[in-house]
């Protein structure tokens, strides 16, 4: 028997997934001179992909991390933090590319709530982390 959809816990990895999402999405859109000026993706471009590919990096790091004591329950925390700051400049940048290069108000809408369901859900994360091991010895 399946589980009704709004009963359903979320995937351990959905963060992880919904990071190589934005990722591969930004990538894909920065390849492209049509959906970008070329100036934007001359100035903005490369801060982009690094920006989108760096949140994924640490998201996908900090799943790698066993937790089994506080010293490596806050090395996991730290890295989920700086995913959490990476975001945050994300969607800094995205805001200033928009209203700079006056983007396509769909395409920033589209790409900025990638960002902030990344975001959301890595605080989420670290929310349950905060649950499981904050009294971790």
């Amino acid at each position: 028997m399946s589980v009704p959809e709004g009963m359903r816990s979320k995937s351990r990895f959905e963060v992880i997934e919904q990071a190589l999402g934005l990722a591969e999405y930004t990538i894909n859109i920065m390849k492209n001179d049509k959906k970008f000026p070329p100036k934007l993706l001359q100035l903005m471009g490369k801060n982009y992909a690094e920006s989108a590919i760096k949140i994924f990096n640490l998201c996908f790091e900090a799943n790698l991390i066993r937790v089994t004591s506080k010293g490596s329950w806050g090395e996991r925390k730290k890295l989920q933090e700086k995913a959490d700051r990476a975001c945050t400049v994300l969607l800094a940048d995205i805001s200033l590319g928009a209203k700079v290069f006056k983007l396509p108000v769909k395409r920033f809408e589209f790409w900025s709530n990638m960002v902030m369901k990344t975001l959301n859900l890595i605080r989420a994360w670290k929310e349950a982390d905060q649950r499981r091991y904050g009294k971790i010895e």
